[in-house]
């Protein structure tokens, strides 16, 4: 998506992370740990719209836990908003917890799980 500086997304407390043609995404600062796991909040701008079941979105926010010692992560809340910057109407609610996955190997989610997993 190009230089972070270059985008019309305000930051608005939160921190980049990483970027790749589909996606920007940031993170929330501090990460935050529940029972010896980190839990990071993401926020994910997308280039273009994704879908779901609901209908399309530009923006996410996600909080996933990570199990850094397996190597997994999960999904603990998700909301997807019509436009960019977390905004518009709610497009997917907040999910139930979702099974324990690796990240793929390369992807915005390795880029993510790392970030949790560094150290402190």
């Amino acid at each position: 998506m190009g230089d972070i500086t270059q985008t019309s997304f305000p930051l608005n407390g939160w921190t980049y992370l990483s970027d790749s043609p589909i996606a920007i995404v940031f993170y929330q600062h501090p990460i935050e740990h529940h029972g010896g796991l980190p839990r990071i909040t993401t926020r994910w701008e997308f280039a273009k719209p994704h879908a779901n079941a609901v209908g399309r979105y530009m923006s996410a926010r996600l909080v996933q836990e990570m199990d850094c010692v397996q190597g997994l992560s999960r999904t603990i809340d998700r909301q997807a908003r019509l436009h960019h910057n977390l905004e518009g109407p709610l497009l997917m609610a907040p999910a139930a917890e979702e099974p324990w996955v690796a990240p793929d190997p390369g992807s915005l989610d390795e880029v993510v799980f790392k970030k949790a997993c560094a150290p402190r």
